[in-house]
Parts: structure tokens; C-alpha cells; sequence
């Protein structure tokens, strides 16, 4: 187990953590997101023991490490840039930390070959990093901070790098090594598709504080408001007042599954919870404008209008710009927000 409890950390220009506080079981991985600035690769830092808070508590498997310099960690970290040693063959930047803490030879060959079979790269151990692609460097650095066998491993923006579809691939590598290690991993990421992807628990983060954060599925089924909604995924915010059974809109009167905390607010819907039907639905129906119609391959996407509404459709729904389409709010879709 993984916790922070109440960090805080300020600069002469302002504070950059602000009472934050998470716990992570061993065998999960935690995306923490939010925009530049917001302090993530701060929290990351302090986990790490490269930086210091002004207060809180860092605790690992039940022991207080806040102080801890960053060697007496159980914590590795890799970072945006990889630091590889150009200087050293994959084989000796992987050794590198178990030949500084004085391991046999034979120990040192056996750990290194099994973390670089991990990252599929025992067959390039000789080369050099100038001789590696991204995402080779990538797996590289990986296997450099397993190697040591840690209890967390941090990750800040490992993959930003790379172009997207060998993004893709090594997300999916990332998340099976996660789960054959069974191992804490924390990745500082502001891609919300690799949040998703990777992890177990997101924290999503603004101006120092945690907005929300659990569950992957939790935080985008059900964001907590308007920020989260914004920040991960795309999604519809509409202004709404409270009425018995759901709330009337500009789109008229929807039926909710959520409690209302609120005589007037804002629901949040994702795209593809915008149904399309080919006549008038008998819940939560609305006829609408196709004002923009947007091919994405696998689906289509289309800006209603009036109002400021975003549905996702097949293609084969032969959606085309200025058509009168009735779609569907599905009140399982619509999430009540607080605020």
C-alpha cells in the first residue's frame, strides 16, 4: 500500500500542492492527469523523495518515508527523457544500479537478461541507446528501473515521445507488465486516452488539489463536475433545473438516474450516450440538427445544434450535414453534477 496523506508544497510564487491525499493497493496502477502547472509531476517527485513537502506524510507497505532520501526508496522512476547513458550498451545501462549497490557478476548477468526478456529486448543488449528507436529507448528505461525490483515505479510521461500508434502499442506492453508484476505503478500523463488505458485509479488534478479521484471507469461514467467531465473525455455539460422525475433543459424535460442536490445545475452526457433513432424515442427524446458531420473512421461524429450537443454514430447511419435526426439522451447517460 501506497499513501499520501494531506501534502502540501509551496514555491515563493504560490502553492503547488495543496492538502493532497491518495492510497494505492500494491498491485495497481494510478494515471494521475491534469493541465501543466497543476502539480503533478510535483506529487510524482515527492513519491520519489527527489523533493521534499512542506507537510503530509508519504507512507509505503506501513512505513513513513517522507524523509527518506531517494536511494533508500523502494521507488524507481523513468522519466520523460529516458536518461540513458549514451556512453553504455543496453546491457550495462540496465546493470548499472545492481552494479553500483555491489551484486555478483553472476547475479547481476541473471537480473539484467530477465528485466530486458521482460521488455522483449534480450536479443539487442550489445547495442547503444544512439542505435535505438523511441520506443525501444522507452522499453530500455523501463527495464533499467525493474531491474532493481521495486515495490512502486513512477513513470512521468514516458510515452510522450512517441508517435501515436507506437504510443498505442507500448501502453498495451505497460499494462501487461503491470499485471504479471503485480507491482504499484504511478504514470504522470496529460494524454486521457493512456489514462484509460494504463490504469486502475485516476487522480485527476487541478490547481494543486484533487478534483476526483478512483476508479478509471468510475471517474469517466460519473465525473464529479464539470472540470473532470471537460478534462477526461469529451462530454455534453447542459444547464438543467431540478423537476420531479429529472430535470427540464433547453432540450426539454430528461429523466435522470442521479440525485439532484440542487434546484439548478448542470448534467454532463457523453457522446456516445447521444443515441440516434430514426423516429421519435418514448424517453428523453430530442429533434435536432446535424450542423457538422465529422468521419473518424470507426464512427462518425456530429455537432447538433441548436444548442451546443455532440453524438457519436456509426457510418453507416448515412448522417449527412443539415439533416433533422431525433436522438435519444439516455438517462442512464446523464450524469448529475455537483454543481
Amino acid at each position: 500500500m501506497l499513501e499520501a496523506r494531506g501534502i502540501r508544497k509551496t514555491h515563493p510564487g504560490g502553492t503547488i500542492l495543496e492538502d493532497v491525499s491518495l492510497a494505492l493497493a500494491g498491485d495497481e496502477t494510478l494515471a494521475v492527469v491534469g493541465p501543466s502547472g497543476c502539480g503533478k509531476t510535483t506529487l510524482l517527485r515527492i513519491i520519489a523523495g527527489l523533493e521534499l513537502p512542506d507537510s503530509g506524510t508519504v507512507m509505503l507497505s506501513g512505513q513513513k518515508i517522507t524523509t527518506l532520501p531517494a536511494n533508500e526508496r523502494n521507488v524507481n522512476t523513468v522519466f520523460q527523457s529516458y536518461a540513458l547513458f549514451p556512453h553504455l550498451s543496453l546491457f550495462e545501462n540496465v546493470a548499472f544500479g545492481l552494479r553500483s549497490r555491489r551484486f555478483p557478476k553472476s547475479e547481476v548477468e541473471a537480473k539484467v537478461k530477465t528485466a530486458l526478456t521482460m521488455v522483449h529486448m534480450e536479443k539487442l543488449g550489445d547495442r547503444f541507446p544512439h542505435q535505438l528507436s523511441g520506443g525501444q529507448k522507452q522499453r530500455v528505461a523501463l527495464a533499467r528501473a525493474l531491474v532493481n525490483e521495486p515495490e512502486v515505479l513512477l513513470l512521468d510521461e514516458p510515452m510522450s515521445a512517441l508517435d501515436a500508434k507506437l504510443r498505442q502499442s507500448v501502453q498495451a506492453e505497460l499494462r501487461q507488465l503491470q499485471q504479471s508484476l503485480g507491482k504499484t505503478f504511478i504514470l504522470v500523463t496529460h494524454d486521457q486516452e493512456e489514462a484509460l488505458t494504463v490504469s486502475d485509479r485516476i487522480a485527476v488534478m487541478r490547481r494543486g488539489r484533487i478534483e476526483q479521484y478512483g476508479p478509471a471507469r468510475e471517474i469517466y461514467e460519473k465525473p464529479k463536475n464539470r472540470y473532470v467531465a471537460d478534462f477526461l473525455g469529451k462530454a455534453n455539460i447542459i444547464k438543467a433545473r431540478r423537476a420531479d422525475g429529472g430535470a427540464l433543459t433547453d432540450f426539454g424535460f430528461m429523466r435522470t438516474n442521479g440525485k439532484m442536490e440542487w434546484e439548478e445545475g448542470y448534467l454532463a452526457i457523453r457522446p456516445e450516450n447521444v443515441v440516434f433513432h430514426t423516429q421519435k424515442p418514448a424517453v428523453n427524446g430530442v429533434e435536432l440538427t446535424a450542423a457538422e458531420v465529422f468521419y473518424r473512421g470507426d464512427h462518425v461524429e456530429v455537432w447538433l445544434e441548436p444548442g451546443t450537443l455532440r453524438m457519436r454514430a456509426a457510418p453507416r447511419r448515412g448522417i449527412a450535414k443539415g439533416d433533422q435526426i431525433w436522438v435519444e439522451l439516455l438517462a442512464s447517460g446523464l450524469v448529475v453534477l455537483d454543481e
